[in-house]
């Protein structure tokens, strides 16, 4: 009799357990969503952030996704944090060091993860470049570098103040090569040579040049 009792309580015992084992695989299904990651806790999927570059061309730099720092070696034209974050959390990525002769700006840098990767950040660096002019009158130039991002600039004096020489410095950012349209305008008083005191128009001087 107690033997008999002994194998009753086994087989309950076992099939208990067998009963738990059931229930944990019954609770295990499913799939991950497209292009997600599981993390140790299988049932959170979670997802990267890439993007692409644009006009890197002198030396590494910095990004950081929510202060995790990802170093981006010269010449490259895209990169993939290594951390994953999960759907609802929110994302910046930002320049934390700029390349050596370049300014580098983020687009569609930050959000909210949903269910997919973010893939669309793009970093644009442009080369930090100075024009400095020294001219009798007026000038003016202009920029158009290969991506059609434009910049002018004209002197800081009229071109019709008498004047005997001006210099003005600009600073400006474009992408290699760059086309410099450049303008010169060339004046004298006229009454240096025993006439009225206006300005008599000499020369317009002008030209295209690739950089």
């Amino acid at each position: 009799m107690l033997r008999n009792f002994v194998c009753i309580n086994s087989l309950i015992r076992i099939a208990i357990f067998c009963l738990g084992l059931t229930l944990f695989v019954g609770c295990g299904g499913g799939s991950l969503d497209s292009g997600a990651t599981s993390s140790s806790d299988s049932s959170v999927a979670v997802y990267r952030v890439s993007g692409t570059i644009e006009g890197l061309n002198s030396s590494a730099f910095s990004l950081s996704l929510n202060g995790s720092s990802l170093t981006v070696q010269n010449g490259a034209t895209s990169f993939e944090f290594s951390n994953y974050l999960s759907s609802g959390q929110s994302y910046s990525v930002v320049v934390s060091t700029q390349p050596v002769g370049q300014s580098c700006s983020v687009n569609n840098g930050s959000g909210t993860m949903q269910n997919t990767n973010i893939t669309n950040v793009v970093v644009f660096c442009q080369n930090t470049l100075k024009i400095e002019a020294w001219v009798d009158n007026w000038f003016s130039v202009n920029v158009t570098d290969i991506y059609g991002r434009t910049f002018s600039a004209q002197d800081s004096v009229d071109y019709q103040t008498i004047k005997s020489f001006n210099a003005d410095t600009f600073n400006f950012k474009a992408n290699y090569p760059f086309d410099l349209n450049f303008v010169i305008k060339d004046y004298i008083q006229m009454n240096y040579l025993g006439g009225d005191t206006g300005l008599e128009y000499i020369n317009n001087v002008g030209g295209t040049q690739q950089v």
